[in-house]
């Protein structure tokens, strides 16, 4: 499927695949993934006019759905107190009220965080594989929006697996998974 993105500054049009948002010559987007997304709800959902509230609104509710992850990887982990507390705090911090009121990436990372920090917790505490899906459809997220920030989210879950010092056995598709997304953050690293 082709998506033609067509902008109209002025009285010119120009038309480019949606694919080429990440292409790294581009000085809106540090990545492509937040320009493709800005691209893709502007064609179904506001084709005659910018409206950048449009944006606004998604990233507020995308800020929002982190929530329930955060809450429950938290609950998970430790105790219904210290979850009540994350989400106050991921709630209501100063930035996340900015950003979630912005047209800015942030509040997609936030929410891609919480949701690989709740499979995560899920596969910890409970040993189920479904979590290994949620953490995987995150850094799927996150390396469109932010590929360095997957990486660092990556040396972040094993190193606590280290200090823990779990014994469990992680499955190989899940670390071919893992060397993957760890590669491509590196193809997409600024300046690579």
């Amino acid at each position: 499927m082709r998506i033609v993105v067509t902008t109209r500054p002025g009285n010119w049009q120009v038309q480019q695949t949606l694919w080429s948002a990440f292409d790294k010559n581009y000085y809106t987007d540090q990545y492509g993934g937040l320009l493709a997304l800005s691209a893709l709800t502007y064609r179904y959902f506001s084709p005659d006019s910018h409206r950048p509230l449009l944006i606004v609104v998604l990233a507020a509710l995308i800020a929002a759905l982190g929530v329930p992850f955060l809450y429950k990887a938290t609950r998970l982990l430790w105790d219904e107190k210290l979850a009540f507390v994350s989400v106050w705090l991921f709630s209501l911090y100063p930035e996340s009220v900015l950003t979630g009121g912005a047209q800015m990436r942030e509040p997609f990372l936030l929410t891609f965080i919480a949701m690989a920090f709740w499979g995560f917790a899920e596969w910890l505490n409970q040993g189920r594989s479904r979590g290994w899906w949620w953490v995987g459809i995150s850094m799927a997220g996150m390396l469109l929006v932010s590929p360095a920030i997957a990486l660092v989210l990556l040396v972040l879950l094993g190193g606590w697996l280290w200090v823990r010092g779990e014994r469990k056995r992680v499955p190989w598709p899940i670390l071919a998974a893992v060397g993957s997304v760890f590669l491509i953050g590196l193809l997409f690293w600024p300046g690579v």
